[in-house]
């Protein structure tokens, strides 16, 4: 079941609570992949008014597991003139999931502009059939993704790749973007030297471009550790389009059970 199948699942009842069910291709270990529960809060949060701005910013706490059949509310906390500020809760049998604030903003014209992102050298972008993808029953088997995952990251803290979703019809740039945003694994994996799980606890993000876009649904995720210590690693991460234009930065904060 692609995104938009999904999306056409959720039920708004009459006091505009979002309810349906997570498929199990779409799991991530005992619960919904990350980037699943957020784009479903987001489409939550764009129900509450056909006037939204673009999104800028997001800051996502991934609570508790969530799985089988779930409802999803969203709030407006503020709407002003030039913005939005929308929370949103994904809730399941096991209580909340999933809380996510969402910032939703008017571009300005503003005298302030600089980049000062460190430039970095894009492999090509993958074409013919030099693809791969994950397991069946996984959320990853939803997914493409290039040649070759971690070839810069052998021996530290840092995985990238280009990745995009095998079904892209009928989504806009940004909600692909945030679907296949947070599909790398932890950047701390590329240095464990014993084996156990992670899990995601946090995730700040800005877009860079409120109209990011890119070609045949590429994005290129970078995922590099910072810190590691008393069980919880602090990676950035950063996302650019085909056209090698940064369009998201972020921070994730990971426990290590290891």
């Amino acid at each position: 079941m692609d995104l938009a199948q999904i999306f056409k699942e959720v039920q708004i009842d009459d006091d505009g609570i979002g309810h349906t069910a997570i498929p199990a291709t779409w799991h991530q270990g005992r619960t919904c992949y990350g980037g699943l529960s957020t784009v479903l809060a987001y489409q939550q949060a764009l129900s509450l008014a056909d006037d939204l701005p673009q999104l800028c910013s997001g800051q996502v706490a991934f609570v508790g597991p969530l799985f089988g059949e779930v409802s999803i509310t969203a709030q407006m906390l503020r709407r002003s003139k030039n913005s939005a500020f929308v929370c949103c809760e994904i809730s399941g049998e096991q209580g909340v999931g999933l809380i996510a604030n969402f910032v939703f903003m008017q571009p300005r014209v503003s005298h302030l502009a600089f980049d000062l992102l460190t430039s970095v050298d894009l492999p090509p972008v993958p074409s013919g059939g030099n693809l791969r993808s994950g397991p069946e029953k996984y959320f990853t088997a939803n997914m493409e993704f290039g040649d070759g995952r971690n070839p810069a990251g052998r021996g530290k803290p840092l995985v990238e790749c280009w990745a995009r979703l095998k079904g892209r019809s009928g989504l806009n740039d940004i909600t692909q973007l945030l679907a296949v945003a947070d599909a790398l694994p932890s950047a701390a994996v590329g240095v464990m030297t014993e084996y156990g799980p992670v899990s995601s606890l946090t995730w700040q993000f800005n877009l860079l471009d409120q109209q990011a876009t890119t070609e045949e649904g590429w994005w290129y995720l970078q995922s590099s550790g910072i810190s590691a210590a008393n069980g919880i690693s602090s990676q950035d991460m950063t996302c650019w389009n085909a056209a090698g234009q940064p369009v998201m930065k972020g921070m994730q904060s990971i426990a290590i059970f290891a």
